[in-house]
């Protein structure tokens, strides 16, 4: 019978010629007589190696090291295992020991190397798979108290496994505790740098503490990583929002709905800046048929064929359009929204006015004259009218541009326009909205003390009018000044008996020459609601009785105010 020594030296004969399955055979043998054999565990380390198998090979070599801890090819066979594997924390410490043992530090100096330059980290001590899946069920169930007990005993005994400090952190974000998550996640990241939600869930803890800018190039980096990653674009469209970029997030919010259809959360975070960037107010004024009808007339008129055409407010690019058919050479739309300015891009490209209509992503206060417009333009249609008329900055916008961008001799629609005022009834429509009285039989009369005194009603609610209409206020855009405050007292008059509530406003616009919007109270076609301005308290009023209201203009709002 062939001795223990004699079995090896044929498995050496063996793994020389090639014969790898011979030679495992034979080195298994030995460790049949002497399972603490160092020689025949490395040799069977590096067979194993050699066949790829990585995890076994690292076996073999600690065998081999338990027992003889002086042969530095023993070392370097195991970090050659530790690195190929990946095991990069698990070789920063051979390394150590392998030096204490005398292993010379230029033979290890390849494989401090190969640590510098690697990106994935890994250990090649892993926590038993009951561990790993009791974790992974205490985090389905938001059972994030066990969670986050099991986690930290797993991290302390296992402190190389990146999983385990995701998990950590997640069990401590669901607490709110921040600090402690986000030194769980970069330990996540150390160990394993390619990991896009690990990413994901450190731009999740720097936003929680207000780090905005470390933040986004987290979630950037983990849509480097994966860009269908609609949790990562999500959570940059917020912290881009909370750095007042809403173009960009608007954006990413689109991006995580295209990967996940169904991801309500960013359905609503993008509905919220929809509603922010586009109000709603945009399509009934699109389907305002009556005002259509009348800036179409308008600008019929208006425009000759060769003209250049500004249009202050692109919007869906429908008024310059509407110029394009009316004969105009050039129309240059300006729109200070990119978001809107994109989708009126394509609108207009698509019913074929691209070649006539450029629209230009600035305030028109921004444009230049030989940049922006190539010379002073013949006509400007300046559609940037509020419920108020004033409320959207109409009149330094207006000024602004007749003064830089208009020849002497250039039109403007609109033309000019009036704020028009009427008392108003005390009817239900009204006193339900904005008046509480006795409830059940209590008096909760001193709320009103806390409500808004102005609102809106909508066109299709037809309010009860006590007088006649008056102009509080006009403007006539062709010699318009330098907006400054103005205030004077109106006397109306009541055309017949009843309980007076306040005064309610609106529009009346000559858009050009003859052609005129009016959307006088309950006239339903029209999108511009009404604002409703409440005295302090209703007033009791005979036909024929005079009311005095002070009437108070600022920039872009005013007040309308009884005088006692």
């Amino acid at each position: 019978m062939k001795t223990t020594a004699e079995v090896f030296k044929q498995g050496l004969i063996a793994q020389k010629k090639g014969d790898l399955n011979a030679a495992m055979q034979l080195y298994e043998l030995v460790l049949v007589n002497d399972s603490r054999h160092p020689d025949a565990n490395h040799n069977l380390g590096q067979i194993a190696l050699t066949l790829g198998q990585i995890e076994n090979a690292i076996t073999f070599f600690e065998h081999a090291l338990s027992v003889n801890t002086s042969t530095a090819q023993y070392w370097l066979s195991y970090l050659d295992a530790l690195t190929q594997g990946g095991y990069f924390i698990q070789t920063k410490k051979v390394l150590k020991k392998s030096k204490q043992n005398g292993v010379p530090r230029n033979l290890l100096k390849p494989y401090s190397e190969r640590i510098k330059s690697s990106k994935v980290v890994n250990t090649i001590q892993s926590p038993p798979d009951a561990g790993i899946e009791k974790l992974k069920q205490y985090i389905a169930d938001n059972n994030f108290r066990e969670g986050e007990s099991l986690a930290s005993t797993l991290c302390d005994n296992y402190p190389d496994h990146a999983f385990l400090w995701k998990s950590l952190a997640t069990c401590q974000r669901s607490f709110g505790k921040f600090s402690e998550s986000l030194t769980s996640s970069r330990k996540a990241i150390q160990l394993h740098q390619d990991d896009h939600e690990v990413h994901n869930s450190l731009g999740m803890d720097l936003f929680a503490l207000g780090k905005l800018g470390e933040a986004e190039k987290s979630f950037e980096t983990a849509i480097s990583i994966k860009n269908d990653f609609p949790q990562a674009h999500n959570n940059l469209g917020s912290v881009l929002l909370a750095q007042r970029l809403p173009d960009n997030a608007f954006a990413h919010f689109n991006s995580a709905i295209e990967t996940q259809s169904d991801y309500a959360e960013a359905r609503v975070n993008l509905n919220k800046l929809k509603s922010e960037l586009v109000p709603f107010w945009h399509v009934g004024m699109m389907n305002d048929q009556t005002r259509n009808e009348a800036f179409s007339k308008a600008i019929g008129r208006a425009v000759s064929k060769g003209d250049l055409v500004l249009d202050i407010g692109t919007g869906s690019g429908l008024l310059s359009m509407m110029a394009a058919k009316a004969g105009a050479k050039e129309i240059i739309s300006c729109e200070a929204s990119k978001i809107i300015s994109t989708v009126a891009k394509k609108i207009i490209s698509k019913n074929g006015f691209d070649n006539q209509i450029t629209v230009v992503n600035k305030m028109s206060t921004n444009l230049k004259v030989g940049e922006d417009l190539p010379n002073k333009v013949d006509v400007i249609i300046s559609e940037v009218l509020s419920a108020e008329l004033v409320g959207e900055g109409v009149r330094s916008t207006i000024l602004d541009a007749k003064k830089r961008l208009l020849k002497k001799s250039g039109k403007m629609l609109p033309e000019s326009g009036d704020i028009m005022i009427a008392l108003i009834g005390a009817d239900e429509n009204i006193t339900d909205k904005a008046i509480v009285d006795s409830i059940e039989g209590f008096d909760l009369s001193d709320f009103n003390k806390i409500t808004q005194d102005a609102f809106t009603i909508t066109n299709n609610e037809t309010p009860k009018l006590l007088s006649n209409g008056y102009s509080a206020f006009n403007f006539d855009f062709y010699d318009l000044k330098h907006s400054t405050k103005q205030e004077h007292i109106l006397t109306l008059t009541a055309q017949e008996n009843g309980q007076c509530c306040g005064i309610v406003q609106w529009l009346k616009i000559k858009i050009y020459d003859d052609i005129e919007y009016e959307n006088y109270p309950g006239m339903s076609h029209s999108h511009w609601p009404n604002p409703i301005f409440m005295f302090d308290k209703p007033i009791e009023l005979n036909a024929g009785e005079e009311v005095q209201v002070k009437s108070t203009l600022y920039e872009d709002s005013l007040w309308f105010s009884l005088i006692k």
